[in-house]
């Protein structure tokens, strides 16, 4: 990520091309003042080759880094070099300029900088033998042309430095852009998974509201016919009060579960999935209910019963409701005929229902057994057409929620649910340490 440069940057960068410029001059006329031109032919050549590179690397400055920058500070170091024989003060100018240039521009390779230098240097070297004392001479002037060569690499070093520093910016301003991003899809996922959560949970609340009413008002219809049934006919009046008794204990208890659902719908309080339920007790109560007891559903516990946890015991319960409703709907069993407590009336054709709760301990499996009709008219109509099939759908999706399987269809003369869970391994290890509900059959 390249970052835009700011007008102070720019502004800085132009008073610094002005100076270089006017420096470039300044050595220039010096080079001119110290007598460049004033000696033997060759120095003056050198000279002004001298102030012609000097002069081309404050012109430079303009067009940014290139690589005649390079060219030109090495012309500059040699003829510095060669001067300094002469006009020691502007050959030492030069040769500093030009190797704490070359030395510091990444650009140039580092070992071909030291070797420009070096080869550069020589006419120095060489020089110092005419100046006496010689030994001082040599000493101070390799000190000096080491001196400027640490100059030179201390400021490639700094140079190395703030671009590394650029780039770190850059890449942790970009880090942060990238950082932001992901907090904000991590937010937009949070917020879609918490939407599709609620979905979800609205969509379970309404497959329970669902089987509720289903049920309940499935039940209701049942019983009013067969207290209209009663009523008409001149029959025992004390059985019609019986069936709207019934009736109401229907609707109570309906409505009470459809407001645990709203309740469960509106607030979000959810049951702990942790909770243990007796099962037995919970498949027991649906199918020994008011209708239930009105279809004479017998009701069978095979196996040592124990409690499973909340959400087993609920698509339990709901597979048990559904198959009640649509016993109520579909079976042949007579609704008309004054069934009691303990199974089906034998007049007017009717049929047998039976519910088989069976504990292995690796499995549990809770089926319904039904006996179709054998005539149309057998059926109540305005029980027979509800649904669309939703129940039996709900029933598979809600099996299928806790890792278990449902099915349901015509067995011969017979309908047949069947729901299969198989038993966790971390609840058949609760159960070998522990609890085990009271035993029954």
């Amino acid at each position: 990520m390249q970052q835009e440069p700011s007008p102070d940057g720019s502004r800085v960068d132009s008073y610094a091309k002005v100076l270089r410029i006017a420096v470039a001059i300044a050595i220039s006329y010096f080079g001119v003042l110290q007598g460049g031109f004033a000696h033997s032919t060759a120095t003056a050549v050198v000279a002004a080759v001298a102030i012609a590179a000097t002069l081309t690397w404050g012109v430079l400055a303009w067009f940014g880094p290139n690589r005649w920058i390079s060219v030109v500070m090495a012309v500059m170091m040699a003829a510095g070099a060669s001067l300094t024989i002469q006009t020691s003060v502007i050959g030492w100018i030069l040769f500093a300029i030009g190797t704490i240039g070359i030395l510091g521009v990444q650009r140039v390779d580092l070992r071909l900088a030291v070797v420009i230098t070096a080869l550069t240097a020589i006419p120095i070297v060489i020089g110092s033998f005419n100046q006496p004392p010689v030994a001082e001479s040599v000493a101070l002037n390799t000190l000096a042309v080491l001196g400027i060569g640490v100059m030179g690499y201390s400021r490639r070093l700094s140079r190395i430095r703030r671009e590394q520093e650029r780039e770190l910016a850059a890449r942790t301003r970009e880090l942060e852009q990238r950082n932001r991003e992901l907090i904000e899809q991590t937010e937009r996922a949070r917020t879609e998974t918490a939407r599709a959560a609620a979905l979800e949970e609205r969509n379970r609340i309404a497959r329970d509201l669902h089987d509720v009413l289903a049920h309940s008002l499935g039940g209701l219809v049942v019983q009013l016919d067969a207290a209209d049934a009663v009523l008409t006919t001149g029959g025992d009046r004390d059985q019609a009060a019986r069936r709207v008794r019934t009736s109401r204990q229907l609707a109570v208890d309906g409505l009470k579960e459809a407001r645990a659902a709203v309740r469960e719908l509106r607030t979000g309080e959810i049951g702990d999935p942790s909770e243990s339920v007796d099962l037995a007790a919970a498949v027991e109560t649906i199918v020994r209910g008011p209708v239930g007891l009105q279809l004479g559903i017998e009701f069978d516990l095979v196996g040592e019963h124990r409690p499973v946890p909340a959400p087993a015991a609920q698509a339990f319960v709901a597979v048990a409701r559904e198959a009640v409703t649509n016993i109520n709907k579909h079976s042949g069993i007579n609704k008309h005929s004054g069934i009691n407590n303990h199974g089906p009336d034998t007049d007017g054709g009717g049929g047998r229902a039976v519910a088989t709760l069976i504990f292995e301990p690796k499995l549990i499996r809770l089926e319904l057994i039904n006996s179709l009709p054998t005539h149309h008219d057998q059926l109540v109509p305005e029980l027979a057409g509800t649904g669309g099939g939703f129940g039996v759908a709900g029933m598979r999706q809600r099996f299928a929620e806790i890792g278990g399987t449902l099915t349901a269809g015509r067995q011969g003369s017979r309908w047949v649910v069947s729901a299969d869970w198989p038993v966790p391994t971390e609840t058949i290890a609760r159960d070998k340490d522990g609890t085990v509900v009271d035993e029954r059959g």
